[in-house]
């Protein structure tokens, strides 16, 4: 592998590490918003508490 394509595989490993470090201290913390601001845009989070039906988008 050259160089350069070493540092990429690097820093993108280094960008996946951050995101599963995020996720799962927000999950350990039950802190849905924090959770699904580390998730892709185009994920979406349904609820029905108490009747009253919740949408929350990913990160933005």
């Amino acid at each position: 592998m050259r160089t350069a394509s070493r540092r990429i595989a690097t820093t993108e490993l280094a960008r996946q590490r951050h995101v599963i470090e995020a996720f799962l201290a927000a999950a350990r913390a039950d802190d849905v918003e924090a959770v699904l601001a580390v998730l892709a845009p185009d994920v979406v989070r349904r609820a029905d508490p108490a009747g009253r039906a919740t949408e929350v988008r990913g990160a933005r």
